[in-house]
């Protein structure tokens, strides 16, 4: 999905780049967007990634929320 929503999605160009810089492993849009998340080795650098993006969005007047999580690494599960 990213090569085509990637330009619909305001500072998204910057937002990677930032983020890379920051040190992200990786950069992406969540589904089709307007979600993008960065995939980082460890909490202190998954916050500095973070707010380097919200930076990023928040320098361009967009209104923006950062969560900071794990990867689920149990993988699926039947329930029920």
């Amino acid at each position: 999905a990213e090569p085509r929503r990637q330009k619909l999605i305001p500072e998204f160009y910057q937002a990677k780049r930032s983020a890379m810089a920051a040190g992200a492993l990786g950069f992406s849009i969540s589904g089709a967007g307007p979600s993008v998340f960065g995939l980082c080795e460890g909490e202190e650098s998954a916050k500095r990634v973070g707010e380097a993006i919200a930076g990023v969005f928040s320098k361009g007047g967009l209104e923006n929320q950062l969560y900071v999580s794990r990867v689920n690494q149990t993988g699926v599960k039947v329930i029920g």
